[in-house]
């Protein structure tokens, strides 16, 4: 089993202006902003990718659809020069961060989610009337999932770096393996409470 590399279909970023902000005016100076539930959105189209960055009124920023570092740097950039064209020459990028990121695979090969279940209950759940998809939750960490799909498409949710993307991808492979007959190893155990 030799799955592609792992693909990032879209970043969450955090960072701070370094500014507090009165959003009602922000809203009023960037056209296309909108306020939504306490935070002032703004959306765009870029390299066919929908951005939204979210702007709160104690200066952060939180940006959403980019798939690369650069993409989300340069959003990120875009809304504090806008920031500081409307008055806020303190905005500044800050404790930027990556927050959360989608990863996704193909295995090349079919899977039958309700055996995946039911052999590795501890892991992985799946209930087709809910979700298409088998979940598996990772033991290396409780925020980090993958979602299996019959079509042997892998996505991970909940990372926030490659490296712990790629340790899920290490670790769920050889739950998988038994559809593929490859010998890939055997699945870390949980770790314990204890």
């Amino acid at each position: 089993m030799a799955p592609s590399e792992l693909e990032t279909l879209t970043l969450v970023i955090e960072c701070d202006t370094s500014t507090s902000l009165d959003l009602t005016y922000v809203k009023s100076k960037i056209d296309g902003a909108v306020l939504h539930s306490g935070n002032v959105v703004m959306e765009w189209e870029e390299s066919q990718r929908k951005i939204v960055v979210l702007i709160s009124a104690s200066g952060k920023l939180i940006c959403a659809g980019s798939n690369t570092d650069a993409m989300a740097r340069g959003a990120v950039a875009r809304v504090v020069e806008m920031l500081r064209d409307i008055g806020y020459d303190g905005a500044c990028v800050t404790n930027y961060r990556i927050r959360k990121q989608v990863r996704a695979t193909e295995l090349g090969f079919k899977l039958d989610l309700l055996a995946l279940a039911s052999i590795y209950p501890e892991f992985v759940s799946h209930d087709p009337t809910r979700f298409h998809g088998a979940i598996a939750h990772y033991p290396g960490d409780s925020r980090m999932t993958v979602m299996i799909f019959d079509s042997g498409r892998l996505v991970i949710v909940g990372g926030n770096s490659v490296s712990n993307t790629n340790a899920a991808l290490d670790w769920v492979l050889p739950l998988l393996s038994i559809f593929d007959g490859a010998a890939i190893g055997t699945p870390a155990a949980p770790k314990s409470c204890a």
